[in-house]
């Protein structure tokens, strides 16, 4: 048990659904999963404000939980998952049900603990959410793993090499500069 306990502090977990108490104001909430999480008493305070900070939720700290918008609980619970200082985050679909301008705010938090050193494993359907921030993806089908590797080689071999046959009428010049102007386009003759 003792092992089970020492790992499960290394991780900050955030399921695609999860329930926060909406009575709670902001501030109350982090500090409960604070001390859910065993964090030393006299340091839950000062953690509590450097996460509202790192989330940027200062000014909704007094705010209850539940007139928080959709991007600001996703948040919030990106801030849960940070009160006891993981090393690893395992994030379901953290961006689903988010409008654009919550996606951005939720990918600099990401790519901010990213570059703090911070291992972030996200589990998501949609590819190009990741792409942006992503150093690895893996592709499980039926609890496998498929394809392994990097952003780029993924996005490379999912691709591949699509022919596309055009036949033109008149002024095939033309037509051969346009199809340059595309990346990793090639004219074959």
């Amino acid at each position: 048990m003792g092992d089970y306990l020492a790992i499960r502090r290394s991780i900050g977990f955030l399921p695609d659904f999860f329930n926060l108490y909406g009575d709670l104001t902001l501030r109350e909430c982090l500090q409960f999963f604070a001390e859910a999480y065993e964090v030393q008493p006299e340091l839950i305070r000062p953690r509590v404000q450097e996460i509202l900070a790192y989330i940027d939720l200062q000014d909704k700290q007094d705010s209850l939980v539940r007139h928080l918008s959709r991007g600001m609980v996703q948040r919030v619970g990106v801030g849960i998952c940070l009160v006891h200082d993981p090393e690893l985050f395992l994030l379901d679909e953290p961006a689903s049900g988010l409008d654009p301008k919550a996606r951005i705010q939720l990918r600099g938090i990401l790519k901010r603990l990213s570059g703090e050193g911070k291992t972030i494993i996200i589990s998501s359907h949609i590819l190009t959410e990741l792409a942006g921030f992503c150093s690895h993806i893996a592709i499980l089908d039926q609890g496998r793993i498929q394809l392994f590797d990097a952003v780029e080689e993924i996005q490379r071999r999912i691709m591949g090499a699509k022919r596309v046959e055009v036949s033109v009428l008149s002024d095939c010049g033309q037509v051969v500069e346009l199809a340059g102007r595309f990346p990793g386009a090639t004219v074959a003759k």
